[in-house]
């Protein structure tokens, strides 16, 4: 390897040290296009990255004077190396690099016992596969706009599916997982358990396991695959680390030296952890452009608690503390797009949404209009069977409705498109919701389980629906109509109390007598009050319907997110004289003091701050000293300016319109009335 050392002439501001160069092959002098060049300190520490461009140029900016090692990684070279250097402003320097002169696919794998020492064949493995970790670490550096298939299963201890939620993010592609440094992983441990009880699990990500201390805490081995066309590098902590660590394998293809997988194991847990598969992986794959991403990921995290067990069943058996399993959470996550300004690098195949319209005595509904929304809009007419069929569907969020002659809608559905066709049904008679109503037939008794379904309709004295009022019948938990008025309730036969409530009405109570399935048309009188205050209140009513809040809350109903919601009629009941007072005796979430900003709210257990919308925009209070913004959440949002809020406690279980793809602390969404 050459490197030729040359000064500049031209001047760079005083507060960025300038490197500069070229890499190029050291046989034929041609730019080494696509590779990574990365910036060292004089104690190793890696301080700056950047890809070689075209025409084989780089540049780098150092924090600070001082003496810097440049290294460029490729996969199929030797890593080239300029040595220590002297940085001062407009340094240059030019490296070159030699072929690997050693393919993959003729490296055999013996048994053995020692780790991987520079100069063997098996470091040279090492070495490529950090060359191909590099090249992903700096595609994800440039943050694509991307769409991300979010999902979280949590399974019981009978491996039973208790909750699924998918969400569709579109946003910047970045790690799948926050991630601390390496050291302190190493040092402190990749499982925490809290003194509530509950468990972080910390993955590395790739800037971790590209890091020189990665190298110096496992001891990596080649291993052998049952597939041929791939070889593993394993690695595993070293015996004197008494943390929770982890164990797994780099798998790289032989023909490409190509990072192909990665899979590892949370080690140092406990039984109940391991035998749950507490673990996560990675895949990657190839973009058009021919860089490479991460495809797809995949965390694994049991949840446990200790408790008091018996050592025998004999009488007055002394008592042992087991570590019992509680439930397992599987987040996963799979790249769905990646562009690029207008180019298209990554796309999953299309799939198909198809379904059945009928009324609600199940017979088909022909000729109804089926709109199927989201960014644009695509619409066609049901066959004479009801049938519906929609094809080349991109995953994402959209809402499926069917309209009547009219123009209409009586049938509507929220979908989430992943990577399998979908089928769907909807319910819904293409009369007017009013003549749905009156001419209804008689509806079915109680279902087998005992239950019967209320289904209702809101509206005033001239007839128009009455949106997102809510209704409450007698003790159970309160329910919101859509923004046609409609709702639903499942209960048991007898006789109850509905009462509606909705700003500008006045409230309206009504006893209802159930033995079955029954139809109810609620009618709320408009408020002759004209104060200013009600006036606004009211029409932030219908901005919290425009920006999804009724949407969010009753898909908290359908158990789709666990988010609390408080209500402008709650607001007003309780009439808080601080805001942070709305936040206060909520599950998993807790105020804390921070210095010279005061209370904010942080994830019960930890204090992981959790992210705050203000109207829909991240308002960061930590960073709004001296501002408008300064003084804490108290000052910064005046509690009469509160139209509702929306508590979010959990990261991995948010909204899609508050997923950000590295926010994992949860979210508070505060809304206001201006």
């Amino acid at each position: 390897m050459k490197v030729l050392i040359l000064s500049a002439l031209l001047a760079v501001p005083c507060f960025a040290q300038g490197v500069t160069g070229s890499v190029t092959h050291a046989g034929t002098g041609a730019p080494v296009a696509g590779a990574v060049v990365t910036l060292h300190d004089s104690a190793g520490r890696r301080v700056g990255m950047a890809s070689v461009a075209d025409d084989g140029r780089y540049r780098l900016t150092a924090p600070a004077p001082g003496r810097y090692r440049v290294r460029a990684t490729h996969v199929g070279f030797r890593p080239g190396d300029s040595g220590l250097l002297d940085v001062a402003a407009g340094m240059q320097a030019d490296l070159t690099m030699r072929d690997l002169g050693q393919l993959l696919d003729t490296i055999r794998v013996l048994r053995t016992a020692n780790c991987i020492r520079d100069g063997t064949s098996a470091f040279a493995v090492w070495q490529q596969l950090q060359a191909s970790v590099a090249s992903v670490a700096v595609v994800q550096r440039r943050a694509l706009a991307a769409r991300i298939i979010r999902q979280l299963v949590i399974y019981d201890r009978e491996n039973r599916v208790q909750r699924r939620e998918v969400n569709v993010i579109s946003g910047f592609s970045r790690a799948p997982w926050d991630s601390p440094p390496m050291d302190s992983l190493a040092a402190h441990g990749f499982v925490l358990a809290h003194a509530d009880g509950s468990i972080t699990y910390r993955a590395p990500d790739l800037e971790a396991l590209m890091s020189d201390d990665f190298v110096s805490a496992f001891c990596l081995r080649l291993v052998a695959s049952r597939d041929p066309a791939l070889i593993g590098i394993s690695f595993t902590a070293g015996t004197d680390v008494r943390a929770t660590s982890i164990a797994g394998t780099f798998w790289i293809a032989r023909r490409t030296s190509r990072l192909n997988r990665l899979e590892f194991r949370f080690t140092g847990v406990s039984d109940a952890q391991r035998l749950a598969g507490a673990g996560g992986s990675l895949d990657f794959e190839q973009m058009r452009n021919g860089e490479w991403i991460i495809a797809r990921w995949s965390l694994t995290m049991p949840h446990v608690q200790e408790r008091l067990k018996a050592a025998s069943p004999l009488r007055n058996a002394p008592r042992q503390s087991v570590t019992e399993l509680i439930a397992v959470h599987v987040a996963s996550g799979e790249l769905a797009l990646a562009r690029v300004g207008a180019d298209t690098l990554y796309a999953l195949p299309p799939v198909t949404v198809h379904g059945t319209i009928r009324d609600f005595g199940g017979r088909a509904v022909r000729d109804a209009v089926i709109e199927l929304g989201a960014e644009t809009k695509r619409s066609l007419a049901t066959d004479s069977t009801g049938i519906f069929r929609f094809d080349s569907v991109p995953p994402g969020h959209y809402v499926v409705t069917a309209r009547d002659g009219a123009s209409r809608d009586f049938a509507n559905a929220r979908i989430v498109v992943t990577t399998t066709d979908l089928e769907v049904e909807l319910r819904g008679s293409p009369a007017t919701p009013r003549q749905a109503v009156v001419t209804a037939a008689d509806p079915p008794p109680a279902r087998p389980d005992g239950t019967v379904l209320l289904r209702g309709l809101v509206r005033d004295t001239a007839g128009q629906p009455v949106g997102h009022a809510n209704v409450r019948i007698q003790s159970r938990p309160a329910t919101t109509a859509d923004a046609l008025g409609r709702f639903s309730s499942r209960t048991r036969p007898g006789e109850y109390t509905v009462q509606v409530r909705r700003i500008g009405f006045a409230p309206l109570t009504q006893r209802v007598h159930l033995q079955r399935d029954t139809l109810l048309q609620l009618v709320m009188t408009p408020t002759t009050v004209t104060l200013r205050q009600v006036e606004v209140t009211a029409s932030t009513v219908d901005e919290l319907a425009r920006e999804g809040f009724y949407d969010r809350m009753r898909d908290r109903q359908r158990g789709l997110n666990i988010g609390y919601f408080i209500t402008p009629e709650e607001i007003e009941a309780r009439r808080p004289m601080r805001a942070t007072q709305l936040m206060e005796r909520f599950p998993g979430i807790r105020l804390r003091n921070f210095h010279q900003v005061g209370p904010l709210p942080v994830a019960g257990g930890t204090d992981c701050l959790m992210t705050i919308y203000l109207d829909g925009r991240v308002l960061n209070l930590m960073e709004e000293r001296g501002s408008q913004h300064s003084g804490g959440m108290d000052l910064a949002i005046p509690a009469a300016s509160i139209a509702a809020v929306e508590l979010y406690p959990h990261g991995m279980l948010l909204p899609a319109r508050f997923q950000m793809l590295n926010d994992t602390c949860g979210v508070i969404a505060i809304w206001t009335k201006s």
